[in-house]
């Protein structure tokens, strides 16, 4: 069985999209489950999107009411996550990072927890099934990622205000 590693703060860098992302996540999704049964646990972020580029860090959201926080912030701590090494990250979203070791290649983890039914919990959602459900959408969305790229925007910051407006016109499409 695998086990969470500490988290590598490493150079951003995006990559053609890995075949086993969805087994990675998996095994983190079992970890967590094993101590935390009955959550909802989603892959999101470009890793859960088959096809296109993307930085090689697994995205998890767990969504949850606000009286759960505490408590599961607690157990995902005990069971090998950290508190993030970035800035500017709100109270209220807390994101916990660690790395696992799978077929000897090392992962990222990224576990963004949320408020239960708030707009970034349903983006989210939203944002990853159209581009799931929408192979042309992705492509675009994929073209967008390699334009960054080309023209040196790789910092965290610059590209995600690069890619915001074309995530907005998507998320346009979600109705309340």
């Amino acid at each position: 069985m695998a086990s969470l590693v500490p988290y590598q703060l490493t150079d951003s860098k995006v990559v053609p999209y890995n075949p086993k992302y969805p087994e990675i996540f998996q095994l983190v999704k079992d970890l967590i489950s094993a101590q935390l049964p009955n959550l909802e646990i989603e892959h999101i972020g470009s890793t859960a999107i088959p096809g296109i580029l993307a930085k090689p860090i697994i995205d998890i959201l767990i969504p949850c009411s606000k009286q759960e926080f505490t408590n599961i912030l607690n157990k995902l701590k005990a069971i090998g996550f950290e508190d993030t090494p970035f800035a500017n990250i709100p109270s209220d979203r807390p994101m916990l990072v660690t790395g696992i070791n799978c077929q000897q290649n090392f992962y990222n983890v990224h576990l963004h927890l949320t408020p239960e039914g708030s707009d970034v919990h349903l983006n989210n959602i939203f944002f990853r099934e159209q581009l799931r459900q929408n192979p042309t959408l992705a492509q675009e969305y994929d073209r967008l990622k390699k334009a960054a790229i080309t023209s040196g925007i790789i910092e965290a910051t610059a590209y995600n205000l690069y890619k915001s407006p074309f995530i907005q016109s998507v998320l346009q499409q979600r109705t309340p």
